[in-house]
């Protein structure tokens, strides 16, 4: 019996480590956020945050996220992708964002927070303190693993906004950080999905996580596609065996199918009549796209 309860015992711990304490921004842990932008191109660029190392900033321990945001440049017809780096280190259950002007770490999450708490959170695009009030917590299930999930929302008309849900690790669904409400438009959001090594991904969004107009063709990558308009079957020219991965978008930005050429055809029979983007990534993560055209199919 006392071989029971010890066996016992450290299976509950854990069980423990594995459901709530999961590390915080883990290298490798993603987060895409939709990009809101001017018509007609209107919610198709996104933010991509990739946490890629450790590092130290005025005596504190912090990670090294990576922001990518790529856009759709439609008189250039063309993709731009910028990039920029931001610091956020968390101490117990606070995490906070280094300003990088004011050079300090500065509140944002408090992933032990109560029904009830006002929290003084900051606002790095309004360079200034906000209030954010916790309205009630919950739990969610997210592949297993039990996450705390906050409902918030700020109850003044700021400068800056929070509002909705924080979900314990992955931070708001809004953004990463508070935003400049009355930009236009607002620095991203809201969430397409997350993830990391250990939790996997959380996808909240109908669209692909880094779903963008396509206008990358993708005969730049050495692969051509045809015919298009097409009936049924269409035809893939891989002579330097260069594909990886295909997908199949529809104008909503959501994966309707991840079809595998055979003979270098694809057998699209059960797609409706419509538009559809091809998206290719190449074995060395290239990634090119082409728009498609599905008539109905008629014997």
């Amino acid at each position: 019996m006392y071989w029971c309860q010890i066996l016992l015992l450290c299976f509950l711990l854990t069980i423990g480590d594995n459901v709530l304490g999961q590390e915080w921004a883990p290298i490798g842990a993603t987060w895409h956020y939709d990009q809101l932008e001017f018509s007609p191109h209107n919610n198709k660029s996104f933010i991509k945050y990739s946490v890629i190392g450790d590092t130290t900033i005025e005596d504190q321990s912090a990670k090294i996220f990576e922001q990518t945001f790529t856009t759709y440049l439609s008189q250039q017809d063309s993709i731009l992708i910028t990039r920029d780096t931001c610091y956020l280190s968390k101490n117990g259950d606070t995490v906070y964002l280094y300003d990088k002007i004011y050079r300090s770490f500065e509140f944002i999450y408090n992933f032990s927070a109560e029904p009830g708490d006002t929290l003084r959170v900051w606002c790095n695009q309004g360079d200034m303190d906000i209030d954010v009030v916790v309205d009630s917590v919950a739990v969610i299930n997210i592949n297993g693993f039990e996450l705390k999930k906050w409902y918030v929302r700020s109850p003044f008309s700021q400068i800056c906004d929070m509002h909705g849900e924080i979900i314990e690790n992955i931070g708001w669904t809004g953004f990463l950080f508070p935003q400049h409400s009355i930009a236009d438009p607002p620095i991203g959001g809201p969430l397409r999905c997350y993830n990391d090594p250990v939790i996997g991904e959380y996808k909240i969004s109908a669209k692909d996580c880094d779903f963008i107009v396509p206008i990358v063709e993708s005969s730049t990558l050495g692969v051509n596609v045809y015919p298009n308009p097409f009936n049924r079957i269409l035809r893939v020219d891989d002579r330097n065996s260069t594909i990886s991965s295909i997908s199949i978008i529809d104008l909503s930005g959501r994966v309707v199918g991840n079809p595998v050429p055979i003979d270098d055809e694809l057998d699209l029979s059960d797609l409706s009549g419509g538009v559809y983007t091809l998206r290719i990534v190449t074995r060395e993560g290239r990634v090119g796209y082409r728009k498609l055209i599905k008539k109905d199919y008629q014997i």
